[in-house]
This record gives structure tokens, sequence and C-alpha cells, in this order.
């Protein structure tokens, strides 16, 4: 009996394969059947109306996480902005403190020392305002 089973084995195998062939046609109109109902069925549970409201939900998701996540980092960039604004207050405080090479009355510049590793801005404006506009000048080049 044990030498039979793999014919049988083999016989059961093409015995289904045969059966579906000869079912192809029905076994196509019951997949897409149930292609259409797992369609329907993720449309109406996705709450889809074009566009989707879950995925626009989603897309808000996004954005708002979006936003906390700059918000989280704005103290970061506050106190990065604040010690920038603390070294040009230095550096500018030093330069008019000790240097003959700036002249504040006609804006005139030494360039003799252009080779070092510095620089040293001068305005008129506040560090805040300089800093807002300089900001906003990198952001369109992004």
């Amino acid at each position: 009996m044990s030498k039979k089973m793999p014919g049988i084995g083999a016989n059961a195998v093409q015995g289904l394969i045969d059966g579906i062939n000869s079912k192809k046609t029905e076994l196509q109109a019951v997949a897409a059947e149930l292609a259409a109902i797992v369609a329907g069925t993720a449309q109406t549970e996705l709450d889809i109306h074009s566009p989707s409201r879950v995925m626009k939900k989603l897309g808000n998701y996004t954005t708002e996480g979006f936003i906390l996540g700059i918000q989280q980092a704005a103290s970061k960039l506050s106190n990065a902005v604040n010690n920038m604004y603390g070294s040009l207050a230095n550096s500018t405080q030093t330069m008019k403190a000790g240097s003959s090479t700036v002249n504040s009355n006609t804006n005139s510049y030494d360039y003799s020392k252009a080779q070092s590793n510095h620089f040293t801005i001068y305005t008129q404006e506040s560090p805040e305002r300089v800093m807002r506009r300089e900001l906003d000048r990198m952001a369109f080049k992004l």
C-alpha cells in the first residue's frame, strides 16, 4: 500500500489541476467579484470620497507633527541665534574699543588684514533685525 501512495498523491494533485482548469471562467468571475468586494470595503472603511477623508486627516496629522517638530526645535534655533548675537556684539565691542581700523563716522575699513580667518559685521541695525533679514534671505535659497 505504501508504494501506491505517491501515485495516489500525484493523481489527486492532477485531478485538482484538471478540475480548476475546467472551471477557469467561473473561477475568474469569483476572483473579480471578490476584488470588487475588497475594493468597496476599503473605500467604505477609508471613508473615500475623492479625496479620501481618512487620508486628508492623515495629511493634517503629518502637517501638525511637522509644526510641532519645528516649535520644539525653535528654542535650539533661538539659543544658536542668541549665541551668535553675543559673539557679534563682543566682536563689535572689541573692535571699537581696541582697533583703529574702523572709522564709525565714514564706515571705512582697513583691508590690510584681509588674510584673517574671521570677519566682523558692522551695522546700524539691531542684531535681531540683521539676523531676521539674513534668515529670511537664506530661507529662499533652500
